[in-house]
């Protein structure tokens, strides 16, 4: 059975493989709360940015849509009931542990600062958009693509990575004065 104790000492067990540093000791669930708020800010705004962007280039469906009808329904044409919501609740779920692992891996000496943030949001994409979202076949290789998606995906990911670092650099500094 899963402990929040067994869990702890597996986290630990898995930073420890990589030892940077740590920064500071805060307790980790302390560090996963606040990253989680932190990338719940950053896939707010990020989705503003994906409204916009699909707006102003195309008539485009936004990935987490197809990605949910791709999971549920078996591919991207196939509508489902709902798949706005569960859209909504994906991408934010996705976003929220993103941010939980970004302030997990600043605790140990990556600090979150905007330049970080950014790489991290370029890396989230290239690792979703340039592999798994394609491997399951719910929008094609970024090459293949809709003209302005990739270009909007890209965008997106960087105000994900600014607003995640600059939030979570926040929190932190409030809880340490």
């Amino acid at each position: 059975m899963w402990t929040e104790e067994r869990v702890s000492i597996q986290i630990d067990a898995a930073l420890a493989r990589y030892p940077v540093g740590v920064t500071h000791t805060e307790p980790r669930l302390t560090v996963i709360a606040r990253g989680a708020a932190a990338g719940t800010a950053a896939t707010t705004l990020m989705s503003a940015v994906l409204e916009v962007g699909q707006r102003m280039t195309s008539s485009w469906r936004q990935p987490p849509t197809l990605i949910v009808r791709t999971a549920l329904a078996g591919g991207p044409a196939h509508k489902l009931a709902g798949e706005d919501v569960l859209a909504i609740m994906a991408h934010l779920g996705y976003g929220t542990s993103c941010g939980a692992l970004f302030a997990l891996l600043s605790r140990r000496g990556l600090r979150p600062s905007p330049a970080v943030g950014v790489g991290y949001g370029l890396l989230l994409w290239l690792i979703s958009y340039a592999a798994w979202v394609p491997a399951m076949r719910a929008i094609p290789l970024p090459q293949h693509d809709c003209p302005g998606r990739q270009s909007t995906l890209i965008g997106a990911h960087v105000v994900y990575g600014v607003v995640l670092a600059t939030t979570l650099r926040r929190l932190r500094r409030r809880s340490w004065t």
